[in-house]
């Protein structure tokens, strides 16, 4: 068998919470079955979630899955620069919706989610680490660490800024962020925090890039889910039912208010591309990208003397096979 990938998950988890998207648990699940990942630690950043939610999701995830072994840190609580209320809105405003599922508007059950202000969930939330303590988690890797940045940009960012000595430590970072298209959109990662997005992808770390473009050529959908759901095999994979508990609420919700047949998988193509780079079309990219976010392929008169626009080299995702990137997740996380 190939070498494993060291790879630490940088991530906003949003697992069991109301309004929050799960693509970011099931890059998780992933990495944490992988026979091709070694799961290193996993940080929590705010964006899709406040980082301590995204913390408690993380660990409730690793608690389903007996992987307590791997650990957690709390990362950033907001960007470098701005605010990060709008976003605080968005997702409160998704889970109280007309189109939101019966469960995240009650918001009771065990299984179905927490509140933030949750007596048993704030006790158990650490304070937020600081980069000395991420620089740790990559300096514990007895070889070359890659990281899968599957939320805003910030904790990266900050590691870069107070721990330069560490980034020649990092042999890769995969991002998921970035729309070439798609008009004026800027995909949430890099919209939260473009002063970080910019910061590491002139950081001179080598760079996967998976873009919206390619992320929402990607579905998963409710018949299949509940295939793979049928078919697990509850001795391989006992954690099917709480796995099931929050996914389903989220593809309820993004099937009334997205153009998918279920929900997109974003996330998980980031950290296909650290294992099953096979199942990725990759090629040499240099990109721009704007003070709001939205990223663009540099033209042929960037980086020419006179220009104001530094342009970064990466290694740009132009596809991926969704069916058997769907199939690979399934025989590593739910398997028959």
């Amino acid at each position: 068998m190939e070498d494993t990938v060291n790879i630490i998950v940088d991530c906003d988890p949003g697992n069991g919470v109301p309004g929050a998207n799960v693509d970011d648990a099931l890059a998780i699940a992933y990495a944490l079955r992988s026979e091709k990942l070694k799961t290193r630690a996993i940080w929590t950043v705010f964006g899709n979630t406040t980082s301590d939610l995204g913390y408690s999701s993380a660990e409730a995830l690793l608690r389903s899955m007996g992987r307590m072994d791997v650990p957690v840190r709390r990362g950033a609580d907001g960007p470098l620069q701005g605010s990060r209320q709008p976003w605080l809105t968005k997702r409160l405003n998704a889970a109280s919706s007309p189109e939101a599922p019966e469960v995240w508007r009650n918001a009771v059950g065990a299984r179905a989610g927490f509140h933030a202000s949750s007596p048993d969930m704030a006790s158990a939330v650490p304070e937020v680490s600081g980069s000395d303590q991420l620089a740790q988690d990559v300096l514990a890797c007895s070889g070359p660490v890659s990281v899968a940045a599957i939320g805003p940009l910030t904790n990266i960012a900050r590691l870069i800024r107070d721990e330069p000595q560490v980034v020649g430590h990092i042999e890769r970072v995969s991002i998921m962020g970035g729309a070439l298209g798609f008009g004026d959109e800027v995909d949430t990662n890099f919209a939260v925090d473009p002063v970080a997005a910019r910061r590491v992808l002139e950081s001179g770390i080598p760079i996967t890039l998976v873009p919206l473009d390619v992320t929402r050529t990607t579905h998963l959908s409710q018949r299949c889910w509940d295939r793979m759901i049928d078919e697990a095999d509850a001795s391989k994979a006992p954690w099917k039912n709480s796995m099931n508990d929050w996914l389903r609420p989220w593809l309820t919700y993004s099937s009334r208010t997205r153009p998918v047949d279920g929900m997109w998988l974003h996330d998980l193509v980031s950290v296909l591309a650290l294992a099953e780079r096979e199942l990725v079309s990759l090629r040499p990219a240099r990109v721009n990208l704007a003070d709001s976010g939205k990223l663009s392929l540099a033209d042929r008169n960037s980086d020419q003397p006179g220009s104001d626009v530094e342009s970064c080299e990466v290694e740009l995702c132009t596809g991926v096979d969704n069916s058997r990137m769907i199939q690979v997740w399934q025989q590593a996380v739910l398997p028959r």
